[in-house]
């Protein structure tokens, strides 16, 4: 029986003229065929050529004597039986012979040869080969080698594209072999003894990074990205800075660190193998919410990123489960304030509307003055979203801030503001006539409006008759001053007079930029002042004028 097998041995050595790698000294199975004539123990009945084959099997084990796909010998037990199972779709191994190596130092792929077919002569050399030591392709093996330094350092060189559709591939064939019975030799099924060894593995690509990491590595912080969320552009502004610099450090992973699996790795098919065999789960908006919410505590963000993750965030808030996450953007939201160029975040309910889409009728043209006051309105870059097209509905924007806390204007909070410029010299002194009369045109209607009282107009200053107006600020307290008669008197000529003679007297007038030129306002502004502490000029005041002007003012 040996004579007969290394009859076959020794004539297709001759037929393969003798290749590089085969020593002369060493039997070599570099054929199905050699196979077919190797007895195995139990199939020879006689006790003594038994003995024999088990003798056979055991010299063989020892000596380099199997073909492996590189061209050399190798000893059975440093030898692997590929699976068909570890194809790509282009029919391609997943797996080649290079990269087993690399992985696996020591290991080789057993020569295609040796194995034949898929036929009864095949599946006889695979036998046979496990009986000298050869390993099957299975799952240890298999994670094993993913799992392996040399694997991540040769995945790691590849071009990124490259890396991406064999990364695809990967997942797709482990969505695959998680389906397989229990019994095969690459079964996946077992969850609880295989995600804690896949989670070791360095197979995940993180969108924005350029590193492969394991979900180990990546913490508690690595999701899949939901869909029907938004798209990826939306995704990635929620990607942490230290994911997208292309680094991760699970030690300093928080709260305020998101990190998402490269989309592209995976198919629609093979998502739910992360999901079983590595326990990833899809991102909750609740968790970007506060993934938001926590970054703009730490002012980790830009003003146009704070924009944008608001409005994703606005998009999705039918989506939100709990009430929880409107209470915390309701306690905890911060929005941009301020003229064009601020910088500044005020809590939501500290905020307040643009007066452009207020519902309090206070002109536009205060808004400057009345931010100067203290009024945190909302930056203009809200209102330029809210019209832009994208958004469905400026109105629902703005309801919807509403209902998180932001504010409207009332008129009797401007004319508080307002009055309260004139507090100050500071910012008394720099406000000029324009100013100044839109001022008192708006605290006129809004007195006869009855929004303020006749206490907080105390502290309004005004000009007096001898101020250049257009030049200067206002100076004078209204308790200082009168209403000249030329205000009311229908004779101009003599009113002049009688006020010539009260100005000897010491009489100071208000300019007549409160009572000239202002039509139907004038009376309001007249009731106004009158309560601001502005006083009448009556004829029994005169004293010394002539009766001829007191009839006149009768």
């Amino acid at each position: 029986m040996a004579a007969l097998w290394n009859h076959q041995q020794l004539s297709l050595k001759q037929e393969e003229h003798q290749q590089p790698g085969y020593p002369d000294s060493c039997p070599s199975i570099s054929s199905a065929m050699l196979l077919q004539y190797l007895p195995l123990p139990g199939e020879v009945p006689n006790q003594f050529l038994g003995k024999a084959a088990v003798g056979m099997l055991q010299l063989l084990q020892q000596q380099p004597c199997v073909l492996t796909e590189s061209g050399q010998l190798a000893k059975p037990a440093c030898t692997l039986l590929p699976s068909t199972l570890l194809r790509r779709p282009d029919g391609r191994p997943l797996i080649s012979i290079e990269w087993l190596m690399q992985g696996l130092p020591g290991v080789e792929y057993v020569h295609p040869s040796v194995l034949a077919d898929s036929s009864a002569a095949g599946r006889r050399a695979a036998a046979v080969l496990q009986q000298l030591g050869a390993k099957v392709m299975d799952s240890k093996t298999l994670v094993s080698w993913l799992q392996a330094d040399g694997t991540c350092e040769l995945l790691q060189q590849l071009p990124a594209a490259e890396r991406t559709e064999w990364l695809n591939d990967l997942f797709t064939t482990l969505n695959m072999l998680q389906m397989q019975p229990a019994d095969s030799p690459l079964s996946l099924a077992d969850v609880s003894t295989w995600r804690p060894r896949l989670s070791a593995a360095r197979i995940l690509q993180l969108s924005g990074s350029k590193q492969l990491v394991s979900k180990n590595d990546a913490g508690q912080q690595l999701y899949i990205w939901d869909w029907s969320l938004g798209s990826q552009q939306d995704m990635e502004l929620f990607i942490s800075p230290s994911t997208s610099n292309g680094t991760t450090d699970s030690s300093s992973a928080s709260a305020t660190q998101l990190q998402f699996l490269d989309p592209a790795i995976l198919s629609s098919d093979s998502v739910g193998v992360v999901q079983r065999l590595l326990g990833l789960k899809r991102v909750q908006p609740e968790q970007l919410v506060e993934h938001f919410l926590s970054l703009q505590e730490t002012g980790d963000f830009t003003d146009q990123k704070h924009l944008q993750q608001l409005l994703f965030v606005f998009r999705n808030c039918s989506k939100l489960k709990a009430d929880a996450a409107e209470q915390q953007l309701k306690s905890r939201l911060f929005l941009r304030t301020g003229a064009v160029e601020s910088d500044t975040y005020h809590r939501v309910n500290l905020a307040y509307a643009p007066l452009a889409v207020g519902h309090n009728s206070i002109p536009a043209a205060l808004a400057d003055d009345l931010t100067a006051a203290g009024v945190h309105f909302l930056h203009v870059q809200y209102r330029d979203c809210a019209q832009d097209a994208n958004i469905q509905g400026g109105s629902e924007l703005w309801g919807w801030l509403r209902r998180l806390g932001l504010k409207d204007l009332t008129r009797a909070e401007a004319a508080k503001h307002l009055l309260s410029l004139y507090d100050s010299s500071s910012t008394r002194d720099s406000m000029t006539q324009q100013q100044h009369m839109q001022h008192l045109q708006f605290l006129a209607a809004a007195y006869d409006e009855r929004h303020i009282t006749d206490q907080q107009l105390q502290s309004l200053y005004v000009y007096s008759e001898q101020q250049p107006a257009a030049q200067a600020a206002p100076a004078a307290k209204c308790s200082q001053l009168r209403w000249p008669v030329s205000g009311w008197c229908s004779r101009i000529m003599l009113a002049q007079s009688i006020e010539s003679q009260l100005r000897t007297a010491g009489w100071s007038f208000v300019h007549p930029c409160y009572h000239q030129n202002l039509g139907d306002e004038r009376h309001a502004m007249r009731a106004m002042l009158f309560r601001a502490g502005v006083q009448q000029s009556k004829p029994l005041q005169v004293g010394a004028a002539k009766q001829t002007s007191a009839d006149a003012l009768q």
